[in-house]
């Protein structure tokens, strides 16, 4: 297992709460592993803030360091389908204009293309297993690569 941020600062947080494991300060965007180097990958609520491109270049990464028949499991955002998901919907916007102009348009337009569920399908992923939490309005999903 290792952790990746692209903030150096992260990085030693990280590593002072979970000390002995390895942290790297990288950009998921231009991983700093060598082809197939995982059997599994994490990313967790780091796509809705990106912009489309930097999205797209994340989960061509992934596929990249992903062994075959590795596995990528990805926690974000989805639309809302129901009116407990659209309550958390409604707490998520507010928290996430917290993070900026450009943090919250990156993510109004994650969910204006579809959310994790699109995204995942967009970028050649195929879903195994799926979570939904309406309180978050958000997707847990495990996902493999589309041979």
């Amino acid at each position: 297992m290792i952790g990746l941020d692209k903030s150096a600062g992260m990085v030693r947080y990280a590593a002072v709460r979970a000390p002995g494991l390895p942290f790297v300060c990288g950009d998921a965007a231009r991983l700093p592993f060598k082809d197939g180097a995982f059997r599994a990958f994490t990313v967790s609520f780091g796509l809705h803030d990106k912009s489309p491109g930097v999205r797209s270049a994340m989960m061509r990464e992934a596929r990249r360091v992903l062994s075959p028949g590795g596995r990528l499991i990805a926690v974000d955002f989805e639309n809302p389908w129901n009116a407990k998901s659209r309550a958390g919907a409604f707490l998520v916007r507010t928290i996430e204009r917290l993070g900026g102009g450009e943090h919250y348009r990156n993510g109004r337009d994650f969910l204006k293309r579809g959310g994790l569920r699109a995204f995942i399908r967009e970028n050649g992923f195929e879903e195994t297993l799926r979570r939904n939490v309406e309180t978050g309005s958000l997707g847990v999903v495990v996902v493999r690569v589309v041979e």
